[in-house]
């Protein structure tokens, strides 16, 4: 039972990796973990903070505009409740202080 334990994860790594037990330096330098590790610290935070800000503030913006067609309808409609309560209060059917009429 051990053998399998300590036998079995072995040859499949290697029947993985075609035989092979490190990369070439050519295949590590693609590697989109060297380019990160390579680069300075700030480079690589700069880099982060602009795919970020593109995909929340680019995409997200131009589609939706953070907000759900419910959220706008909703605003929408106590906007214009909030025009008949001042039209009304205005007119003197209701005080200013009933704001549930």
């Amino acid at each position: 039972m051990w053998s399998i334990v300590f036998f079995v994860p072995p040859v499949l790594m290697l029947a993985w990796n075609r035989g092979r037990l490190s990369m070439p330096p050519e295949e590590l330098m693609q590697t989109t973990t060297y380019r990160i590790r390579s680069k300075p610290g700030e480079e690589v935070v700069e880099e982060r903070k602009a795919a970020l800000q593109k995909v929340l503030f680019e995409t997200n913006d131009a589609q939706t505009g953070f907000r759900q067609e419910w959220a706008i309808k909703r605003d929408e409609e106590r906007k214009r409740r909030a025009e008949e309560r001042a039209e009304r209060i205005a007119r003197g059917e209701i005080a200013w202080w009933q704001w549930w009429r």
